[in-house]
């Protein structure tokens, strides 16, 4: 049933497919990724940042119980469960917490396939672009194409010469881009544990520039191209539109 980690996590990892056949896991993974051949080994879960509650019962895999809403501190173990990384994920998602140091705070370069989770644009400012948050073990994938980094929203505003989160959208889709990333983020809003933790954000935003963030599949019927589904994203993504939240769903 795979290997405890040593440093203070709990998720198994496993060093073969024969291994994660064995397991409970392999059904909840298959339940978010359909095929698991794809996947290489060692597969580590502690490098998950999120797994699905409902999907974990339906599989009886057992965790941890959670510490809380909030991780314990800024110094919490590699991969502690907790229960909001962010205000605007599905409620469904248990989270494992990640330091600020480590992935994805450098941003990722251009063409990467990066996996995600988006709410459906509860602000009205997603006319133009579409807000996702990092989430390793989504089952969403983003392909970011053509992309561009920022620390912050105000240094995009400066570089494409915009006020505002739609009209920066809208020149960096005209400039070629497909999305921009922002790294260093501070939002209390978006991260109602970051005070309380002391760190200034928890997650990082890659905003798909040329998507509609106002549906939760990107686009007024369908779902965009650019949202990908399977292990690494290597297969298209069928969204169910009734979801706030955007999804891949595996028939």
């Amino acid at each position: 049933s795979g290997v405890l980690t040593s440093h203070g996590g709990w998720a198994p990892t496993f060093t073969s497919a024969d291994e994660l056949q064995a397991s409970p896991w392999a059904g909840y993974l298959r339940s978010l990724y359909g095929d698991l051949t794809p996947i290489g080994y060692p597969l580590v879960l502690s490098h998950f940042w999120c797994l699905y509650m409902d999907k974990l019962t339906a599989h009886s895999v057992s965790l941890p119980p959670s510490v809380g809403t909030c991780p314990t501190s800024a110094a919490a173990p590699e991969g502690q469960r907790y229960d909001e990384n962010n205000a605007y994920s599905s409620k469904d998602l248990t989270w494992l917490w990640h330091d600020l140091a480590a992935a994805p705070y450098q941003g990722f370069p251009s063409n990467s396939v990066v996996e995600v989770t988006h709410q459906k644009d509860p602000y009205g400012d997603e006319h133009y672009g579409m807000w996702f948050l990092y989430a390793k073990g989504s089952g969403v994938y983003a392909d970011i194409g053509n992309t561009k980094v920022f620390n912050e929203h105000g240094d995009a505003y400066v570089f494409f010469n915009t006020q505002g989160n739609e009209d920066m959208c809208k020149a960096a889709a005209s400039q070629g881009f497909d999305s921009v990333q922002f790294i260093q983020h501070h939002d209390a809003a978006n991260y109602p544990c970051a005070a309380k933790i002391g760190v200034p954000y928890m997650n990082m935003e890659i905003v798909m520039v040329k998507l509609t963030g106002t549906y939760p599949c990107g686009q007024a019927t369908g779902t965009a191209s650019s949202l990908r589904a399977g292990w690494q994203g290597t297969k298209p993504c069928n969204c169910d539109p009734s979801n706030p939240n955007t999804n891949c769903v595996f028939s």
